[in-house]
């Protein structure tokens, strides 16, 4: 089946899942669904000028995620019993990888470019000072993942260079990742609205795509501050609010398809590194249902000849309704 094909039948069967999984539910309290918008790119470190924002390795992602409150009869065992909220997810994403040194054919030591367009869904329950989340994903790489049409036109309506080694992109593939993740709060202090929260958020993945496990401790700071939580999508309501974000992370890594190559067909590759750090800091502004927040994220180096360190940032923009 021609690429483009293939791209438009899994478009249709992500956006079939999605109508689906949003139709109404058994509700609990007044919570209506929530819709969040997270796009990912080294061009939004914008302390930086623009000449000197990185342009490679997890260069550009994008995400977009419906959250729709769910009753107990549709959770699983580990997620029922008493709660604040329960919240079945489904997101699309893409995510867009490139090698450091460009050119036609991928020079020695770099990682290869790679493109991944899944659809995940989540079953979320939150408590007072706890969330677990379940979560399952599947997608494509390769031609399939459409991930190199949005590069291309970023760098041409910016007049940024042209990409050069897409021909050399992993191949079209399917893949799979289940993970399982916590929060907990263990410190909240403060006087009214302003406060201060820190815990600690773990999770492990399991898949063709990736083999990991993820350790942060995370904080949130200011007036009104949501519960500590990094790569926070949850539905969000209420008073105005404006906080500080950071966290301190530490992720085991033993596979990483974007790096290591397809599982089932042969690649270009670049060893791994098993140990990642990672650090981040931003800012949220919440208005009722309305939220905004940029994170500007330190990543560690991935794989051996990976020269530097990584910089990139995320937008999030959330509506509930």
């Amino acid at each position: 089946m021609p690429q483009w094909r293939l791209s438009i039948l899994i478009g249709a069967l992500l956006i079939v899942t999605a109508i689906a999984f949003s139709s109404p539910v058994h509700a609990h309290a007044e919570a209506g669904p929530s819709w969040t918008l997270r796009l990912d790119n080294d061009y939004f470190n914008f302390w930086q000028p623009a000449y000197q924002r990185a342009d490679h390795d997890y260069t550009q992602g994008s995400l977009l995620e419906g959250a729709f409150p769910a009753g107990t009869s549709l959770l699983p065992h580990v997620l029922s019993g008493a709660s604040d909220g329960r919240w079945i997810q489904i997101s699309l994403a893409q995510e867009i990888y490139t090698p450091a040194e460009d050119s036609p054919k991928l020079r020695p030591g770099q990682r290869p470019y790679a493109g991944w367009l899944a659809i995940r869904g989540a079953i979320e329950r939150q408590r007072r000072v706890r969330t677990d989340l379940v979560a399952a994903t599947l997608g494509v790489t390769g031609p399939a993942s459409l991930a190199e049409f949005p590069q291309t036109q970023f760098h041409r309506i910016f007049n940024l260079r042209r990409p050069l080694g897409w021909d050399g992109q992993l191949p079209t593939e399917p893949g799979f990742v289940v993970e399982y993740a916590r929060a907990d709060e263990w410190v909240g202090v403060g006087s009214g609205s302003l406060r201060a929260r820190a815990g600690t958020w773990t999770r492990a993945r399991f898949g063709s795509i990736a083999v990991d496990g993820s350790v942060a401790i995370h904080g949130t700071l200011g007036l009104n501050p949501a519960a500590p939580r990094p790569e926070d999508l949850s539905p969000h309501r209420g008073r105005v609010a404006l906080y500080a974000i950071a966290w301190a992370g530490l992720d085991g890594v033993l596979r990483n398809e974007f790096l290591e190559g397809t599982l089932f067909r042969d690649s270009e590759r670049v060893p791994i590194r098993h140990r990642v750090h990672e650090l981040a800091g931003g800012i949220c502004v919440r208005l009722g249902r309305v939220r905004a927040e940029w994170v500007a994220i330190h990543r560690g180096r991935e794989y051996d000849t990976q020269t530097e360190e990584h910089y990139y940032s995320s937008i999030i923009l959330s509506l509930a309704s």
